[in-house]
């Protein structure tokens, strides 16, 4: 799996999909409403997405707030 992967199922995933893949590949993300931005860092696979200005709220902050920390 891909950091764009993770980054998918952050976004569209259901809540217990993206538990899933928090712990499985050590996924930390913070989420801005400034600015609309999501960063996601995986421990696992080494990697770190930033996006910004997002046209939709994804579905880990609906779920879990703007940040989570592996």
């Amino acid at each position: 799996m891909t950091i764009l992967d993770i980054e998918d199922i952050l976004y569209t995933g259901s809540k217990e999909d993206i538990e899933k893949v928090l712990k499985q590949y050590k996924v930390s993300y913070s989420f801005s409403e400034k600015n609309k931005s999501l960063e996601v860092k995986s421990l696992e696979i080494n990697q770190i997405s930033r996006g910004y200005n997002s046209k939709d709220i994804p579905n880990c902050v609906k779920y879990l707030g703007n940040n989570y920390s592996y």
